[in-house]
């Protein structure tokens, strides 16, 4: 009685295919990770616009809270904490959070880690009657969100200043 056992060659393909396979699969894991990412992260700036909507609705002068020293601060955050590229960050508005905690069961930060390496967060803007939020979103297939009142400023993409190959999109996002 002879026993038939796997040539060399027989053991190679099926090692192959199932490296193959394990790639795909670990592709598709990445890409169903990047877009969870991007749908969070979209999510947490709808929260906030209806939060400085909530704000606009009931101060007794109509306008957005205003932004330190009129330049971008980062939505969320604790002190300490900045936002924003990395050659210009913005860091963290105790003036902003103050005005939406009644708004907002917490002030979590916008993303966790920086995005494609270089972005973190989101950056808001205002000088009372407008606000602009602006943030990034991982890979270029996910849109950006657009809560009601609010005008889309631009979408496209994004330039990593420190170079590679990731694409990212910037979001800007006009509330009036």
């Amino acid at each position: 009685m002879s026993k038939r056992a796997f040539t060399l060659v027989e053991l190679l393909v099926v090692i192959s295919i199932i490296s193959l396979l394990s790639s795909v699969i670990l592709s598709s894991l990445q890409q169903a990770r990047i877009k969870a990412r991007n749908t969070s992260r979209n999510q947490q700036v709808m929260e906030y616009a209806k939060a400085l909507a909530l704000f606009k609705a009931n101060a007794v002068n109509d306008a957005f809270p205003l932004s330190d020293g009129g330049s971008y601060v980062c939505l969320g955050g604790a002190a300490g904490y900045t936002c924003g590229d990395s050659d210009n960050p913005a860091s963290y508005s105790s003036n902003v959070a103050g005005n939406l905690q009644n708004f907002m069961r917490s002030y979590p930060p916008i993303g966790s880690g920086f995005v494609a390496e270089y972005w973190i967060g989101a950056l808001y803007y205002s000088l009372g009657d407008i606000a602009l939020i602006e943030y990034v979103l991982d890979g270029n297939k996910t849109p950006c969100v657009r809560p009601p009142n609010t005008k889309q400023l631009n979408q496209g993409v994004y330039v990593n200043p420190m170079g590679g190959a990731t694409q990212s999109f910037r979001c800007s996002l006009l509330l009036d």
